[in-house]
């Protein structure tokens, strides 16, 4: 019996158009049906050979697969060309974006590498190197996006700050003209360089002969006339812009080592290595006066009053003479004569003439009022003093010192507001343009250095007398509360750099200050009692928190001001909650006496740094160990939380910042970040950059994520107590042993 074929299955789209056929085949009405043989039998062999039939629509992916059923091997290897590339195209995906990673991770570190030179520079006063490094980084696209408050820090630095020239060798005299648009110098080479400030373009060098080395030039303060003193005692007066000739001179005798014209600029003096100080006529030569010197030492300086009717004389013994011209016509005698300093180097007077300055060798600065015997004596750690100049219209006396800066000192407040680098290998040498906006500096190195006066006087520095224990910035910024070991805190104002002590309620002495982010409220405390709540407007007593005898070490209110934490100082820590100030505080029981607290970004967390080593963090609400102690191999000493919350950073009596990830609990990096204890740690608003400082006296730059440095910041003396943040972070205070609040600006210009 023969065996019946297995029936063929058919693809379910074929059965659909084979009944579809069928269908159309019965359909009534003849209009639809097919309407010949030939039609049907055209229609059945679509459908044998797989074609879409007309009976029947297809989609287009139906006849894409109908196609691959008819071309197998074509459809096979189209597949696999589009599989190849889909492949590829993921592979170099993933690679491009890995190499991007890696760049991105390049383009920080070098900026990172490019800050830390810029501050290396700058340390060294060489204001180019800076400008070189803030160029790189500014005309890089893919670099300058990454320009933050390093950046920002430098830029303001030597913005004031413009190199003229380098004339190739040390620099031994310097002058600037009247508008300060050209500047001169002179070395030890036979010719005057005459520099435009604008470009650093020489103008022209002016030249008596080969041999002839020039001692002493200066600007006329009324037209372009330069004076010049040189070795072979004569005095020449020269129109550098005119031409390279020699307009007039006169023959003073011994080597003129000093000219200095009148305010009025028709007199010139001039002042020998020994002999008569002489005055002359610029216009004709003609001699007017000879001061004597009698035999009291080395003539060092010597300067017209204001209103060109005084002559003050200093020598090297410390020894001033002011000589009045118009009685000196009828008298030889000086007006006036008293000692300011020992081996006097320089001296200034003031505008109105009632104050000499004078600098010494050591460092040594003295302000006398002309036949007053009392005397203010600054000591300072400049080192030798080059130069001295009085800014007009203000009580500020820029001093040029060994340690190559400028630094402007209040002579009212008798203390430093700001310092600039400026010069190197010398103590520097000054010149101020008569219209009083702008200075030149001459430098050991060879360089000539324009300084613009203009928004200097803002002070940078804050001092006073006692060591700075704990800063906060008040709303807006432009406030800084400081306290010190006196007990009383003090409101700076930033932009006049005056201070006022305000009234503390019952709390007599305040260590420890908090301001109340987006709030109203500074809390202090100190070995009182009680913690004291002030607005911060009006600075009045608006509450008194009582807590143990004892009294507070440290005072904190949370990143959003809802809760403040008071670390007693024998016993716990109390939380407040800063909505309802008559609930009883939550008590948190560290393990041992507390160096520093901080609450995480959420105000979930306070972490909490005990002398005994621990680091703890306990629930914010209810006060319970949330972790195990944190270990370091060190006593902590300083907290911040920052990324975000993900990283509390722990810095430690041996110079060490940990940074312990939260999610992961472990230690992730260790940065020897200083040599020596690490007193203070802060954060920029970024949450990205921390700040770090302590006894090595430099406050330092952190990238959090990756652990490296972006920049130091040199310039305190002594260790440093405290940090502060504006709430915009552009500004950034710090506090020190010596007393001294600088202001480090990295907002934008």
């Amino acid at each position: 019996m023969s065996i019946p074929p297995t029936p063929r299955t058919l693809n379910p789209s074929l059965a659909k158009d084979l009944e579809t056929i069928c269908l159309k085949c019965l359909e009534r009405e003849p209009f639809k049906r097919y309407s010949t043989t030939l039609e049907l039998a055209e229609e059945l062999d679509r459908f044998t050979t797989g074609e879409p039939i007309r009976a029947r629509p297809i989609t287009g992916l139906e006849r894409a697969w109908r196609w691959c059923r008819r071309r197998p091997v074509v459809a096979g290897l189209i597949a696999g060309l589009f599989l190849s590339l889909s492949a590829g195209l993921l592979g170099v995906t993933f690679f491009w974006r890995q190499a991007e990673r890696s760049a991105n991770v390049a383009r920080q570190s070098l900026y990172r590498s490019q800050m830390n030179l810029a501050s290396v520079h700058l340390n060294n006063g060489d204001i180019s190197g800076v400008r070189e490094m803030l160029n790189r980084v500014a005309t890089d696209p893919d670099v300058s996006r990454l320009r933050g408050f390093a950046w920002n820090y430098f830029d303001r630095q030597i913005a004031p700050v413009t190199p003229v020239a380098n004339q190739g060798e040390p620099v031994t005299d310097v002058a600037i003209s009247r508008d300060g648009d050209i500047c001169a110098s002179i070395g030890r080479e036979p010719q005057i360089r005459v520099w435009d400030t604008r470009t650093g373009e020489l103008v022209r060098s002016l030249v008596v002969d080969d041999e002839l080395v020039f001692q002493s030039i200066d600007f006329s303060p009324t037209t372009m006339h330069l004076a010049s003193g040189s070795v072979d005692g004569f005095v020449r007066i020269w129109n550098p812009l005119q031409d390279g000739r020699v307009m007039q001179q006169m023959q003073h005798g011994p080597r003129v080592v000093l000219v200095r014209f009148s305010p009025d600029g028709k007199r010139v003096l001039a002042a020998g290595i020994s002999g008569a100080i002489r005055i002359w006529n610029v216009v004709d030569g003609t001699l007017l006066a000879e001061l004597p010197t009698g035999k009291r030492g080395v003539t060092k300086e010597v300067r017209f009053s204001d209103d060109g009717k005084k002559v003050t004389v200093a020598t090297e013994d410390g020894h001033l003479r002011v000589w009045d011209l118009e009685r000196f016509k009828t008298d030889l005698q000086p007006e006036l004569e008293f000692d300011s300093a020992r081996k006097l180097e320089v001296i200034a007077l003031s505008a109105d003439g009632n104050l000499v300055a004078a600098g010494n060798y050591q460092g040594v600065l003295t302000l006398q009022t002309p036949g007053n015997s009392e005397t203010f004596t600054h000591e300072s750690f400049w080192g030798q003093i080059g130069d001295i100049e009085f800014l007009p219209g203000t009580p500020l006396l820029v001093v040029a010192s060994i340690d190559g800066k400028l630094h402007f000192f209040d002579t009212d407040r008798q203390q430093v507001i700001r310092s600039l680098d400026t010069h190197a290998l010398s103590a520097g040498l000054l010149a101020r343009s008569a219209n009083g906006k702008s200075l030149v500096v001459g430098s050991g190195d060879g360089s000539v250095t324009l300084v613009k006066l203009e928004g200097l006087t803002t002070p940078t520095i804050l001092w006073r007398d006692e060591p700075v224990r704990d800063l906060e910035f008040l709303s807006g910024g432009t406030r800084l509360v400081a306290t010190y070991d006196s007990d009383v805190p003090q409101i700076w104002n930033l932009e006049t750099g005056e201070s006022k002590p305000f009234a503390m309620g019952a709390a007599v002495t305040v260590k420890s200050v908090s301001a109340q982010p987006n709030g109203k409220l500074l809390a202090g405390g100190g070995r009182e009692p009680n913690v004291v709540l002030w607005d911060v407007d009006s600075l009045a007593v608006v509450r008194e928190l009582p807590i143990p005898p004892t009294g507070a070490r440290s005072v904190q209110f949370s990143p959003l001001g809802r809760r403040l934490a008071v670390a007693t100082r024998r016993g716990p820590v109390h939380i407040y909650l800063a909505t309802n100030w008559d609930k009883p505080p939550v008590e948190v029981a560290s393990s041992g006496k507390v160096n520093a607290l901080t609450f995480s970004i959420d105000e979930q967390l306070l972490a909490i740094a005990s002398e005994n080593g621990n680091v703890e963090l306990f629930d914010a609400d209810s006060g319970a160990l949330r972790e195990s102690s944190i270990k370091v191999k060190s006593e902590p000493t300083a907290l911040q939380f920052c990324d975000a919350g993900r990283v509390l950073a722990i810095g430690t009596t041996i110079g060490e910042i940990h940074l312990w990830e939260t999610s992961s609990r472990r230690m992730w990096i260790v940065i020897k970040g200083h040599t020596a204890r690490i007193n203070v740690l802060a954060m920029l608003p970024n949450s990205q950059t921390l700040i770090s400082a302590g006894r090595d006296k430099d406050l330092k730059l952190w990238d959090v994520p990756t652990g490296e440095l972006i920049a130091p910041l040199a310039g305190h003396h002594r260790q440093i107590f405290s940090l502060a943040v504006t709430p915009d972070g552009q500004t950034i205070a710090s506090g020190s042993l010596e007393g001294d609040i600088r202001i480090w600006n990295g907002g934008r210009k």
